[in-house]
Parts: structure tokens; C-alpha cells; sequence
């Protein structure tokens, strides 16, 4: 809850239907504008003034949304990595602790039986 309110999470899915519309919905407004200016335009060089407008709008609209998604593509990768590595750091620590209990106990066949399921593993990634 965030200031008495509960919060929402809005899932990817959700994200690319509403981005989808807005950018459907930007562009009909523009294609609109355009097409009203065409009929009341007259001279050549307003309507290739319209034209460039309309164009810029267009694909900075669709520019804006694909790159959105790549961006929040990009970042699920890198949080699967991070959390990869995570689990890889943890698993590594449990390993030295252990190890570390061992030798305290001077227990070397234990140790010795440790580091080589460590090396096997590490050989197989």
C-alpha cells in the first residue's frame, strides 16, 4: 500500500495493448488533421508542409512504442542474468562456508570431495 492506497501492477501484456492503442488513436488524430488540412490547403508547398508534419508525428508515435518494448525487452534479460548470477554467488557461498567448516575440523578427504564437485561443475557450464 502506498499513502492508503493499494498499489497495482500492470503486467506486460497489458502494457503492449494500451501502448498499441494510444499509438492507433495518435495516429487516426493525425491522419485526421491531415486529411482536414489537404481539402482546405491549396498551394503545393503547404500541402508538402502537412505532409512532413504528419510523417514526423507518425513515426515519432511508432518510434516511441517499439523502442518502449525493446527497452523493457532488454531489461527482463538483464534481470534473468542478474538473477542467474545471483543464485550462481549464493551457491558458491554455501560452498566456502561449508569448506571452511571442514577445515576447521581438518577433515581433507571431505574438502578434497567438495572441491571436485565444484570443479565438475564449473567444467560442465
Amino acid at each position: 500500500m502506498t499513502n492508503g492506497q493499494p498499489t497495482q501492477k500492470v503486467s506486460d501484456a497489458q502494457l503492449y495493448k494500451y501502448g498499441f492503442w494510444v499509438v492507433v488513436i495518435g495516429v487516426a488524430a493525425i491522419m485526421t488533421a491531415f486529411l482536414v488540412g489537404l481539402v482546405r490547403l491549396t498551394a503545393s508547398g503547404d500541402v508538402a508542409t502537412a505532409a512532413s508534419a504528419m510523417f514526423a508525428a507518425t513515426g515519432t508515435l511508432a518510434g516511441a512504442y517499439f523502442g518502449f518494448h525493446a527497452g523493457s525487452a532488454g531489461k527482463a534479460g538483464a534481470e534473468q542474468a542478474r538473477q542467474a548470477a545471483e543464485n550462481e554467488r549464493h551457491t558458491e557461498a554455501l560452498k566456502s562456508q561449508r569448506l571452511a567448516a571442514l577445515a576447521a575440523k581438518n577433515d581433507a578427504d571431505k574438502v578434497d570431495e567438495i572441491l571436485r564437485t565444484s570443479h565438475a561443475q564449473t567444467a560442465a557450464v
